[in-house]
């Protein structure tokens, strides 16, 4: 019996780490879309199981000289997802560099948080 429920038991987590995985890309995929990047911690919760953190960062490049007078804008954008309780408790990160250009106006044309 206890291998049985053992067995159930790593089902279920891998089931919800795969569901994790899922949406956390979809989250990540869609930083922006609505609304422009811009630095800052978001935070939010989906299925009432899963919580997430976005953090978006300037990427700085030290070897690009005059960075304030490129056209594009580069951020670091992280995505950590978390679920379970106590010793069961789990998280993964998922991290990607987005460039964001800026048209004649100064206004980002890029990606941001929902």
């Amino acid at each position: 019996m206890r291998i049985f429920s053992g067995d159930g038991r790593l089902a279920g987590m891998a089931e919800d780490h795969s569901r994790a995985i899922v949406v956390a890309e979809s989250l990540l995929a869609n930083a922006g879309v609505e609304a422009p990047l811009q630095p800052g911690v978001f935070s939010g919760e989906f299925d009432r199981q899963f919580g997430w953190t976005l953090r978006v960062t300037p990427f700085i490049q030290p070897d690009v000289a005059q960075q304030e007078q490129q056209p594009f804008k580069p951020y670091w954008v992280e995505l950590t997802v978390e679920w379970g309780e106590n010793r069961e408790s789990r998280s993964f990160t998922l991290s990607t560099l987005r460039i964001v250009g800026e048209n004649q106006n100064r206004q980002p044309t890029g990606f941001g948080p929902r």
